[in-house]
């Protein structure tokens, strides 16, 4: 129960503002650390507890998030963003069409100019149009249409998200599931503390998922195709839906009738979008490719292999490694029959494969995994932890004191420690699975196996 004790007063410092950068990198992650050892010993509480207290703990976890909705970002920038490019959109001015740094010195009028300069001035890459899909700006524009420049708007309406995900959650597998997912420390700390908007896919596609359990293969495909909207790094998935799709479809129009649902649902942001804002630009499309050639954080097997080739072979080694490992993990899932628990824990695999492969790596991009992890094997108790190791890239050397070698730059140091902790994990996850016999298993026991679990 300490676990619940050390959160609140978390929660309650960060809103007094007695947690913020003034303790240092260090103490801070060393707050985190701890949250997420005394969140360890929610796993041996038993299904019985979490469904007793079910309400009372979603209560509890909703405070939590509503004092951190009312605090200050800790090292971290990403909202400024958020809450400019919001306004800008209510003002009817697409982001798409000019960086930050072209209002420097404009004559526009904004509604409250002193704040609108602080948000201006608090912009990373001020020369960068937006590296987001208009789903996620339409967002930001919602929240910038009910409160001008809040970003406590903005963190507050992620509780919606999350609210979704704990019912669906409880519908899929139990409450001891959902309640384990709602109060994760990581997730709080990056969602309403940073305000990263993850929340809004990880409902997205957990939703798309619900819907395939359920057979409801057209609302499946139709908000998978949103899903992909919110982050593009979602496409690893699609092999998996159309193998899926393909074998549940009752004939070729009905498979064909998914795959447009799934792009309708990928394209009726930018329909919205473009009905709000006529003459919007290109959606991003163009910077987000520019963003994903130039910029890199926190790469993990990419990094390696850079130590090896040059930038560009790098990335076309890495990528051909991924596409040729989701055409293998495609043919598997083919030719075995259907095992959601599996299929999620394949799922989890290909998420965390495809980003330590990617250039860009953020620790919140981790957070994808969360949900499959509950889902999947909940016996493998390591796999969660591996979403706690990428929060040491916020060990920069700029976050350090160590001078100013850039501020994104990651000590060699920090990347290998990753990389070593994030092996011995896998390692330690992949050990303990005998693919071919839990296939061949019966899913009755596999069934009340994890019942017993959970």
């Amino acid at each position: 129960m300490s676990y619940f004790v050390v959160l609140f007063l978390f929660s309650v410092f960060c809103f007094l503002n007695l947690i913020s950068i003034r303790i240092g990198i260090l103490k801070f992650q060393l707050i985190i650390l701890v949250l997420v050892f005394l969140y360890s010993f929610l796993f041996q509480l038993n299904s019985q507890f979490f469904s007793r207290y079910f309400y009372l703990l979603s209560a509890y976890g909703t405070i939590i998030k509503i004092l951190l909705s009312f605090s200050d970002p800790l090292w971290e920038d990403d909202w400024a963003r958020f809450l400019w490019e919001g306004q800008l959109i209510v003002q009817r001015i697409s982001p798409y069409l000019k960086a930050p740094d072209f209002f420097y010195n404009s004559n526009l009028i904004f509604e409250n100019p002193t704040k609108a300069n602080e948000i201006l001035s608090r912009v990373n890459h001020p020369d960068w149009t937006p590296i987001y899909f208009p789903l996620i700006e339409l967002y930001f524009f919602l929240c910038a249409k009910i409160s001008s420049y809040s970003l406590s708007v903005l963190k507050l309406g992620y509780l919606l998200f999350d609210f979704g995900i704990l019912i669906i959650l409880k519908r899929m597998r139990n409450h001891k599931t959902a309640v384990l997912f709602f109060l994760f420390p990581i997730l709080i700390k990056e969602t309403f503390l940073t305000a990263h908007f993850e929340i809004i896919s990880i409902f997205l596609i957990l939703l798309s998922f619900l819907f395939f359990e359920k057979k409801r293969l057209l609302l499946s495909s139709f908000f998978l195709g949103l899903a992909l909207h919110s982050k593009i790094y979602l496409i690893v998935l699609l092999p998996y839906f159309f193998i899926r799709i393909f074998q549940l479809s009752i004939s070729i129009p009905f498979f064909l009738m998914n795959l447009l649902f799934i792009l309708f649902g990928f394209s009726l942001p930018f329909l919205l979008f473009q009905i709000l804002i006529p003459e919007n630009g290109t959606f991003g499309m163009e910077k987000i490719l520019q963003f994903s050639n130039i910029f890199e954080f926190n790469s993990l097997i990419f990094y390696l292999m850079k130590l090896f080739l040059n930038h560009q072979i790098s990335k076309i080694v890495c990528n051909s490694i991924l596409v040729l490992f989701l055409i293998y993990s495609a043919f598997q899932i083919y030719t075995i029959p259907y095992k959601k628990r599996q299929e999620y824990l394949w799922i989890y695999f290909v998420f965390l494969f495809s980003l330590e492969l990617s250039p860009i790596a953020n620790p919140w991009y981790f957070l994808i995994l969360l949900p499959f992890c509950f889902l999947a094997y909940p016996s493998l108790k390591s796999m969660w932890i591996i979403i706690l190791i990428p929060q040491l890239a916020y060990l920069t050397n700029t976050n350090l004191g160590l001078g100013s070698q850039g501020f994104y730059n990651i000590s060699e140091y920090i990347i290998a420690l990753e990389i070593v902790l994030l092996f011995l994990l896998q390692w330690d996850s992949i050990s303990k699975l005998d693919y071919r016999k839990k296939i061949r298993r019966n899913s009755i026991v596999q069934e009340t196996k994890s019942k017993n679990y959970f």
